[in-house]
Order: C-alpha cells, then structure tokens, then sequence
C-alpha cells in the first residue's frame, strides 16, 4: 500500500510545485508532498525489505497498514491545505495576524493543514511503534 500512496503523494507535491510564486505557503505545500512521497517508499522499504533481512516479524500488521494510510493521506490533505492557503494569500514563515489569514478559504486551508497534519502524525508515531516493537522482537523462524 505504502508503495502505491508514495507516487500518488510524490505527484500530489509534483503538481503543486508547477504552481509556486512567491512567499506565499504553496512552496512547503510542494515540498511536503515530494518529502512525504520519498518517507512512504522508505517505510515500505523498511516493512517490506529491511525487517525480514532483519527476520523480526511485525507484531501488529494492521497497525502498519494504519500508519501507511495516516500518514501518506494525511500529509496529502496537509499538503492540500497549505496549497489552498498559500493560493489565497497567506504567507509562508509568518505566524499569527502576519500570516495574512483574511480571506475565510485562507484560514481554511490552514485548518486543514493543521487537522491533517494531526493525523500524518499520528501516522508517523505508529511507525515507529510498529517499527520499534519489530526491532525489539525475538527473530522470527523465517
């Protein structure tokens, strides 16, 4: 899974970057979405190749398909948000009334980045739960 959302996030950051001018918050939108693509394709690699190298099995699979789908879907609707931002205005590496938030589809997408953004976290934390309790696993059989 983690393999098909990489491309499809990767894109996703691709297609804003044709879109970038000035300082607004399209530029991290685009480059949120390319850096999550490139992070899903190495967790597949780490899921996939790398744990049965290391012959540790995951103990809890549906959790590692859980944190593929929140991360990779989460950081695309951040991404998102911050795209819809930034097209209306607001501007990147300002916080509070200087970021510019006027318009109601500014502060939209900003509330979308944040929501989503909570969960590409919650994503990112089930990784390394999964990951970690991979590693300090016995070695399985296999």
């Amino acid at each position: 899974m983690a393999l098909i959302l990489s491309p499809v996030v990767f894109g996703i950051g691709g297609v804003m970057g044709l879109f970038v001018d000035g300082q607004d918050t399209r530029t991290p939108a685009h480059y949120h979405g390319m850096i999550a693509g490139i992070t899903l394709a190495f967790i597949a690699l780490f899921y996939s190749v790398f744990l049965p190298l290391l012959k540790r099995a995951i103990t809890w699979p549906r959790l590692s398909i859980a944190s593929v789908w929140l991360f990779g879907v989460g950081q695309a609707l951040a991404s998102t948000g911050l795209f819809i931002a930034g097209g209306h205005g607001a501007a990147r590496k300002t916080a509070g009334s200087e970021q510019g938030l006027t318009a109601f589809s500014a502060k939209l997408g900003m509330g979308l980045n944040g929501g989503a953004g909570l969960i590409a976290i919650i994503g990112g934390a089930l990784f390394v739960w999964v990951a970690t309790t991979a590693l300090l696993n016995k070695q399985s059989d296999d």
